[in-house]
């Protein structure tokens, strides 16, 4: 079996999908088709030109089996969301692509460290982020990589970014409202989590299917960041810009994440349970990362955390 990686089949546009796809497809290194639910003609303006669109039915078996002959490796960019099922589409994206002869697997985290890979006490499941229901999708789906790889049918990576702030911003789990000024910040916006840039994540990918069967890739949980950053230190930057004071709000994360998953599991799960839910594992006291492969995947280019949130709030206002 070849150990290279030159055809990817990349799946999701939504808030950090579009953005990433366009950061790997620049690298020239991969040949990639988009997989897209609706025509491809929805979607030819939007992507690079060097990126084929194919439209899928992710219902059917048959249709995804189809969709990844001749494909070395998959690029999942789902969106996570209430009702989304992403832990049903993706295990039966793993299967198909398996029955295809695809050769590796990146999973839809991008986000804090769902597996608990980087507790302090060793690289094993457990304590970064309590399991729930929220959460269950997630663990469901790089439980059944493991369980794929164990067999020698698959390989997979799968990619911990702790807060990438532009989509933190544009789904609300950075509650700012720029027209009335006013700042949710759980437990007074003074909690530290990792966060990374678009530009890093998106870097990372392409370091990661160039060297997908090395010992440090292979069927490991990467952890990457640019920052050690709070809310409060984002909405300074934000005063800063804005050359005024904000409104700040602060709202007990623990708390908020108990009753919403009380809700969740008495059978309400909508948008408001689903923030609620997230709040303490993004903002709530999740400590940063302990070890970091940044420098193992080569991620060496100094990101400004002052430059990123700037970017980030002019596309948010101009967009609201």
């Amino acid at each position: 079996m070849s150990t290279s990686i030159k055809t990817v089949a990349w799946v999701g546009t939504g808030n950090n999908g579009k953005a990433l796809l366009d950061l790997v497809a620049a690298s020239e290194k991969f040949d990639i088709t988009l997989l897209v639910r609706r025509p491809t003609a929805n979607f030819r303006e939007e992507v690079p030109k060097s990126v084929k669109v194919k439209q899928v039915d992710f219902q059917s078996h048959a249709s995804l089996v189809a969709a990844f002959q001749g494909i070395d490796a998959v690029v999942s960019v789902l969106k996570f969301a209430p009702q989304s099922n992403i832990d049903v589409v993706e295990i039966g994206m793993i299967n198909a692509a398996i029955e295809a002869g695809v050769k590796f697997f990146i999973p839809s985290e991008w986000a804090p460290d769902t597996a608990g890979a980087n507790a302090s006490d060793g690289p094993w499941i457990g304590k970064a982020l309590r399991p729930n229901a929220v959460l269950a999708p997630k663990r469901a789906v790089h439980n059944y990589l493991m369980a794929r790889a164990s067999q020698n049918q698959i390989a997979f990576a799968a990619v911990y970014t702790g807060v990438i702030i532009p989509a933190s911003f544009g789904v609300g789990l950075i509650s700012f409202d720029f027209r009335k000024r006013i700042a949710v910040l759980s437990d007074d916006g003074l909690p530290v989590f990792s966060a990374t840039t678009l530009a890093t994540t998106g870097a990372a990918i392409a370091s990661i299917l160039s060297m997908p069967f090395s010992t440090g890739v292979k069927n490991r949980f990467l952890h990457i960041s640019d920052f050690t950053t709070s809310l409060e230190e984002i909405l300074t930057i934000v005063e800063m810009v804005d050359k005024q004071p904000w409104t700040r709000q602060s709202v007990p994360a623990n708390e908020i994440t108990i009753s919403s998953m009380a809700s969740v599991d008495a059978g309400k799960f909508g948008r408001m349970e689903f923030w609620g839910a997230l709040i303490s594992p993004f903002f709530g006291g999740v400590a940063p990362w302990e070890q970091s492969d940044n420098e193992f995947l080569g991620l060496t280019t100094k990101q400004s955390l002052k430059e990123e949130v700037i970017n980030t709030i002019r596309e948010f206002v101009k967009n609201d």
